[in-house]
């Protein structure tokens, strides 16, 4: 299986699990994605390194469901662009982290989307880098609450 198949399979079983919760009368589960910039997977105590404490992520790590099987990009506007969407970054139209090529095309569905269609509140707090100017920003995204420094510094948030 092709690590993309995989994450639109993954993401398809979390949407489907949500769905389903979302139609019966149990309370919706929170769903949170962490991403950190230039962390290898091996960066964390709980993944083997042998210098590197980490207890506060390890401990998040343990107690959370983790999908281990994404696979980056070179760049992160390409690997947020995967991410929101299930698919690889060049069907987005997201190739780079800037002159424009780090916007995803207005036809894909993120997963801000899918999940505010199933009663969910959404957010990103941090770094966005998926378009700078209108339409694009992360003030029309679909996203409902967000805190993050612009391209200029200033602080743009809704909280």
């Amino acid at each position: 299986m092709s690590p993309n198949s995989f994450l639109i399979l993954a993401i398809s079983y979390l949407v489907f699990a949500v769905g389903k919760v979302c139609l019966s009368d149990e309370p919706k589960p929170n769903v949170i994605l962490i991403m950190t910039d230039d962390q290898g997977y091996g960066e964390l105590s709980s993944h083997g390194h042998a210098i590197l404490k980490t207890p506060n992520l390890d401990r998040l790590r343990d107690e959370s469901v983790r999908l281990t099987d994404f696979h980056v990009s070179s760049k992160c506007s390409p690997t947020r662009g995967a991410l929101m969407t299930g698919r690889h970054c060049r069907h987005v139209g997201v190739r780079e982290a800037d002159n424009g090529r780090n916007i995803i095309g207005r036809e894909f569905s993120t997963i801000a989307d899918i999940f505010s269609e199933n009663g969910y509140k959404t957010g990103i707090f941090g770094k966005w880098h998926l378009g700078g100017h209108y339409p694009f920003r992360l003030q029309e995204s679909p996203l409902e609450r967000y805190s993050k420094a612009d391209e200029q510094g200033e602080v743009v948030d809704t909280l």
